[in-house]
């Protein structure tokens, strides 16, 4: 023979940032933070590297290295028209298939260490968001 359990509620009271719209304009802020913070480690990243790497730094290719918003998103750049070795500094150009450099690889390193430390870069303004989200706690 078959047991039924009837459960039954009085209401629910659904209440939050979540459910009043608060919750928006933090996570908003949390992209906009987050984006910001990633760029800027990147950045750092590829003139520390290229510091590292040229024999005598002029720090002429660290000083243009900026981010650009493109529809993609924010992407890490040696500002053309002012950097014209950028891509043969890289390797990625033509020029470096008939030369012996086949460059530094600034960014596609940074590349792989903004993504092996992105955690960590954003961490406390994630907890700040999520702290924000349950009301301040």
């Amino acid at each position: 023979m078959a047991t039924r359990i009837r459960v039954s509620t009085g209401g629910v009271e659904v209440r939050g940032p979540m459910f009043d719209g608060r919750d928006v304009p933090i996570m908003n802020a949390f992209f906009r933070d987050a984006k910001k913070l990633v760029t800027d480690a990147g950045e750092e990243q590829v003139r520390q590297r290229v510091n590292r790497r040229a024999k005598h730094p002029t720090n002429s290719f660290a000083s243009a290295v900026t981010t650009k918003d493109f529809a993609k998103g924010k992407t890490i750049i040696a500002d053309y028209p002012q950097v014209l070795y950028g891509p043969w500094l890289e390797g990625t150009s033509s020029r470096n298939a008939s030369t012996r450099f086949k460059g530094y690889k600034l960014f596609r390193l940074t590349r792989n260490w903004l993504r092996k430390h992105l955690t960590a870069i954003i961490q406390e303004r994630l907890d700040r968001a999520v702290a924000e989200l349950n009301g301040g706690h």
